[in-house]
């Protein structure tokens, strides 16, 4: 058992080959700059908490050790997505990894994985993203004679999402729901 940023996660290992996560939280950074129908990159971290299967059991008290700690990274999701769309057969993936260089990216509606600006595989049926609620908040500027969204301009928009990853149609291996901060650039 994991935890993720104070949240419960099962067996999430990405070498392994049986993964169920679960979890949902409010303390995940998730990244992302955004143009109007521009795909930007993603990056992605979280902490990790593994529950420990070593327990010691007496007569009066059943003891288990303590979680050891580790992270996700875009890199290891990256790995993991790799093998997913594989196994799936819908990425055309001659290996069950993705070339050097490859990122994750999000297109303003799905996410995608790309080698420099050319698109290699939609990854929105594994990894999804829902904006949670109506408790946006915005700032930013723009140039008095233009109206918002007319270059030039800036703007931040902080949204509570839930990312889910789901590969129950691919290896099976990881599937956790994340529900946190999102700010978007």
């Amino acid at each position: 058992m994991k935890i993720i940023n104070n949240v419960t996660l099962m067996n999430l290992k990405l070498k392994s080959t049986l993964m169920i996560a679960t979890c949902a939280g409010l303390s995940l950074v998730w990244t992302v700059s955004l143009r109007a129908q521009v795909s930007e990159k993603v990056s992605v971290s979280a902490t990790t908490y593994e529950q420990s299967t070593d327990t010691n059991a007496t007569a009066t008290t059943d003891t288990t050790k303590a979680p050891s700690k580790g992270s996700l990274t875009t890199a290891a999701l990256l790995k993991q997505l790799a093998l997913d769309v594989y196994n799936d057969g819908n990425g055309n993936l001659e290996e069950p990894t993705f070339p050097a260089g490859s990122s994750l990216v999000f297109n303003g509606t799905g996410f995608q994985v790309n080698q420099g600006t050319n698109e290699l595989v939609d990854v929105s049926d594994v990894l999804t993203w829902n904006v949670t609620g109506q408790n946006d908040i915005s700032s930013g500027s723009y140039s008095i004679v233009g109206v918002p969204g007319s270059p030039p301009y800036s703007q931040t928009d902080y949204y509570l999402v839930t990312v889910q990853y789901n590969d129950s149609d691919s290896t099976g291996a990881l599937n956790f729901s994340v529900t946190g901060l999102a700010t978007v650039t």
